[in-house]
């Protein structure tokens, strides 16, 4: 791969997360000629971000997390050792998902103010408050990828788009998570058994 190969996907990674109609997956090609790159001051770290990974796949997953955040970064601020570490934070946490959402789910349902232990946190408890969900989130006490499998089995997302109109933070939230999720994969029935069986330990530990 050539840095102009690179930079023609670090374009395109980086309208997927700042462009809500734009799809890096189906929009293959961008406007950048070879001349125009020849002319950036910044095309030697594209060379570098060329020769780092070997293959495409490997290189956009290091895109994805710098960028799902920060769909402005820069180039060049990721090559220091935050992004390393912002890159292997990632990895770690897609490494052990099935755990993760189990540990997520675990805590959400010992903080669930119904019998049920769950329902209720996709509700907001207030008017102006956000769902727990939601705050837990935002807290970082659970993972987007965790959040994601829970809108992967049930849509939730969809309902709080207009419950939540006129919240700026759920506003720019969602547009950043919805991208972040296409670069995910879910088995839907997995999501659903892990959520079933907390559940049931959950209220045969409360019935007893």
């Amino acid at each position: 791969m050539t840095g102009y190969e690179a930079y023609k996907i670090y374009l395109r990674m980086k309208a997927h997360f700042k462009d809500e109609k734009f799809d890096f997956f189906k929009y293959r090609k961008v406007r950048a000629s070879a001349s125009s790159y020849d002319k950036r001051t910044d095309r030697h770290f594209f060379d570098k971000l060329s020769k780092k990974f070997k293959a495409e796949e490997e290189m956009v997953s290091y895109l994805v997390s710098q960028l799902k955040d920060n769909p402005d970064m820069w180039i060049g601020d990721m090559f220091n050792d935050d992004a390393t570490e912002r890159h292997l934070r990632r990895l770690k946490t897609m490494e052990s998902l099935s755990y993760r959402l189990e540990t997520d789910t675990k805590l959400l349902v010992n903080h669930g103010k119904t019998k049920q232990g769950f329902n209720d946190i996709f509700v907001a408890p207030c008017n102006g408050c956000h769902p727990r969900l939601l705050s837990f989130l935002l807290q970082r006490k659970i993972a987007e990828e965790s959040f994601l499998s829970y809108d992967h089995v049930s849509s939730f997302m969809d309902d709080w788009d207009e419950e939540l109109a006129s919240d700026p933070i759920w506003q720019d939230m969602r547009i950043r998570l919805r991208k972040y999720a296409a670069f995910l994969s879910f088995d839907k029935e997995s999501i659903r058994n892990t959520i079933k069986d907390i559940l049931s330990q959950h209220l045969l530990t409360t019935n007893r």
